[in-house]
């Protein structure tokens, strides 16, 4: 009994104390998760490269594009977390250089062709409505890319898309009815009506290509490249009509001189002998 009772005031004295094998494993957990933090720390920018690049491809994906373009713009796009993961920018400047290539035309035009792919190509219109729409719309995409078409454009064209027209995060609607898409269209016609454009698909690589560059250069990394739509120059205004300053008049040393040029005015009594007739020479008689 004693016995017992001892050992049992002994499990009661050490209930509150964790065994030793416990304690050791919760050390092991925390040792885990402290280097789990501290690798995080050091390679955080490393893992949002790797995340972002995941949304890229989506975004990629979405376009269709050939193969070997869907390739090469998954390349251009990637030299943006690529530039953050090897440490050249940091995440401020990849936020920056982010923002500053999807509100670019480059960007706005690429993403017209998801409208074609993803909406009309695919419904139920006549394949001759699918061709113009498909005309129309790289008419708009060059329109952008060129900046021939303001971006308030674009943004009306991109509400007609969306389940909530004024709230962009209420995301795309999987599809849009016929009448839906034909007044889409006549919108586009309507924006590119008068512009010289190109209904010939837009170089989606590089146009691409350029904005990245530009947007990493923005960033300090990279030399800024030249403008691949330069915008033409407005014809210089003819100036105003200046007025004319007065004419010099001339001064009193001038007028002097002119007077000294002038031959003075005969004397009266050389005037009267002037307009005198010579007397007339007396005739001999017989002659």
């Amino acid at each position: 009994m004693y016995a017992q009772g001892a050992r049992s005031g002994r499990f009661l004295r050490c209930r509150g104390a964790v065994p030793r094998g416990c304690a050791l494993g919760i050390l092991a957990a925390l040792i885990i998760v402290a280097v789990l933090g501290i690798y995080v720390m050091v390679h955080q920018d490393a893992i949002f490269a790797r995340h972002f690049r995941g949304h890229l491809d989506s975004l990629v994906e979405a376009m269709e594009l050939p193969a070997q373009d869907a390739a090469r713009v998954q390349a251009t796009l990637h030299r943006l977390p690529d530039a953050l993961e090897e440490g050249d920018i940091d995440r401020s400047q990849f936020n920056q250089a982010v923002d500053e290539l999807f509100d670019s035309p480059a960007m706005r035009a690429a993403l017209i062709r998801v409208m074609d792919v993803r909406y009309y190509q695919p419904s139920t219109l006549s394949d001759e409505e699918k061709e113009q729409a498909q005309r129309k719309l790289n008419q708009f995409a060059h329109g952008l890319a060129e900046g021939k078409i303001p971006p308030e454009q674009d943004e009306k064209l991109r509400k007609r898309f969306l389940h909530e027209p004024d709230d962009p995060a209420s995301g795309a609607r999987p599809s849009l009815s016929e009448q839906e898409l034909r007044d889409t269209l006549e919108f586009v016609d309507e924006s590119v009506a008068g512009l010289d454009l190109s209904d010939e698909p837009l170089d989606v690589v590089a146009e691409l290509h350029h904005a990245v560059s530009r947007a990493l250069a923005g960033v300090g990394v990279g030399e800024m490249p030249q403008p691949r739509h330069p915008q033409p120059q407005p014809a210089p205004q003819p100036e105003p009509d200046q007025p004319q300053p007065p004419a010099e008049q001339p001064g009193d040393d001038a007028v002097d001189e002119q007077h000294d040029d002038v031959d003075p005015p005969p004397d009266d009594h050389e005037a009267d002998a002037a307009d005198t007739d010579p007397p007339e020479t007396p005739t001999e008689p017989g002659s």
